[in-house]
């Protein structure tokens, strides 16, 4: 086996990736769970984060290459959003998952749906009420819920 191969052989046989840990993005609604779930916790489980991270550190430029084919795909195949194939659209030739993944959330955060998104999360958590909600489950699960979606606003 020569050294050009000994790095991406390795990765193939010690991680297995797997494209059903990437949730679908077809609504704008996902973004924060498909940005959160998909593209930074799936990616560093499976040894894949340099992939999408801003400054990564990187040693050896073929087996980048070769891994970024698996998260390429990926993006290809879960990005539903019309502004986001043409994103991945447009890096075809280069497949460059760092640039893609940074022009998604840098348009992706800035669009006015994510605006109106918030808005509506803000007049969720300031309406809510326990006795009103018609909660069905524990009261810990709703204060658990209330967190979340005020943690969703933020990132927003």
């Amino acid at each position: 086996m020569t050294a050009k191969s000994e790095g991406p052989s390795n990765w193939n046989k010690s991680i297995k990736p797997d494209a059903r840990d990437f949730k679908l993005f077809g609504e704008m609604n996902s973004w924060i769970e498909c940005k959160e779930t998909s593209f930074l916790i799936a990616p560093e489980a499976q040894n894949l984060a340099h992939l999408v991270e801003k400054n990564p550190m990187i040693h050896g430029n073929d087996f980048v290459s070769a891994q970024r084919k698996f998260p390429f795909k990926v993006m290809k195949d879960d990005f539903l959003r019309h502004e986001a194939k043409s994103i991945v659209k447009k890096h075809t030739e280069d497949k460059d998952t760092r640039r893609i993944w940074e022009e998604l959330c840098d348009f992706h955060g800035s669009l006015i749906a994510a605006a109106m998104h918030a808005d509506v999360l803000m007049t969720h958590l300031t309406d809510v009420e326990l006795h009103k909600a018609n909660w069905n489950r524990g009261q810990g699960k709703f204060i658990n819920h209330c967190k979340i979606q005020k943690n969703k606003f933020h990132d927003l």
